[in-house]
C-alpha cells in the first residue's frame, strides 16, 4: 500500500487492531525481537515528554507508559529499528478516570516523528513477549494535527492521558493548516497492538487526529 495522507477534511482515523477478514500475510510474523540486541527505556522527563531527538537502531527502545514527541521537535527513527512497549504507567486522567497504560507513543501538534524504514529494514513496533504474542501487548502509534476538522473547535483525542504542559488535542478551524506536516512514516510496521479502555475509548495500532496533507504515510 502506498498512500499520502490528505485528512484536512477529516476529525480522526483510526487504524485498528481489531480482528477483521483480511488476506494471510506473508513473512514469519513469530519471529519476535532480535536477539543479542540490548535493550533501553526511551528517555522521558517527569511529564513524558522525549529527551532524543534520534533514536537508532542498535537498541531495542522500550515505551514505558505514554510518551510524547515534544511539541515543537522533530523525533527521527532510524530504518530497521525495534519499538515495544516498556513498564505500565498509571495516569488519573479527569476526563477518562483512572488507567494503565504502556507502549504509548504521541506526537502531538507541531510535533514531527520521522520513521522512514526501507524494504529490508522496516520500522517495527512490536510486543516484548517473546510467545504467545497477542493484540495489546503494545500500545500504539497517535499523530495529532492542526488541519481544518469537521467541529467548531479542536477535540481531544480519546484515551490518552494530559500531560500537564501538553495538548492532546486535535485539528482547528483554520485552513492555514490544511497542508501542515507531522512527518513520514514509511515502512513501517504496527503488530500486536491496540487498548480498549472502555466503551468507545480506545488506542487503535494508528491513530490519525486533524493531521495535514503534508504528512506522508507509505506501505504501512
Amino acid at each position: 500500500m502506498k498512500k499520502v495522507l490528505s485528512l484536512a477534511a477529516c476529525a480522526v482515523a483510526l487504524f485498528s487492531s481489531c480482528n477483521k477478514d483480511v488476506a494471510t500475510p506473508e513473512g514469519d510474523f513469530n519471529a519476535g525481537l532480535p536477539t543479542g540486541v540490548v535493550q533501553a527505556p526511551i528517555p522521558t522527563d517527569a511529564d513524558g515528554l522525549i529527551t532524543k531527538t534520534f533514536l537508532p537502531n542498535d537498541t531495542i527502545w522500550k515505551i514505558d507508559g505514554v510518551s510524547y514527541v515534544e511539541p515543537g521537535q522533530t523525533l527521527t527513527i532510524e530504518a530497521g529499528t525495534f519499538l515495544t512497549s516498556g513498564d505500565f504507567k498509571s495516569y488519573d486522567d479527569p476526563e477518562f478516570g483512572p488507567q494503565e497504560l504502556r507502549g504509548v507513543l504521541v506526537v502531538p501538534k507541531t510535533a514531527t516523528l520521522i520513521a522512514e524504514g526501507t524494504a529490508n529494514a522496516p520500522i517495527v513496533f512490536t510486543s516484548p513477549n517473546a510467545t504467545n504474542r497477542q493484540a495489546g501487548d503494545f500500545g500504539g502509534v497517535v499523530i495529532l494535527g492542526r488541519a481544518r476538522i469537521n467541529q467548531p473547535t479542536a477535540q481531544r483525542i480519546e484515551g490518552i492521558p494530559q500531560p500537564d504542559d501538553t495538548d492532546v488535542t486535535y485539528g482547528s478551524t483554520n485552513d492555514t493548516y490544511n497542508t501542515e506536516s507531522s512527518g513520514i512514516l514509511k515502512y513501517v510496521r504496527i503488530e500486536f497492538a491496540g487498548f480498549e479502555l472502555s466503551e468507545a475509548n480506545e488506542i487503535n495500532g494508528l491513530t490519525l487526529g486533524g493531521v495535514g496533507s503534508g504528512t506522508t504515510l507509505s506501505h504501512i
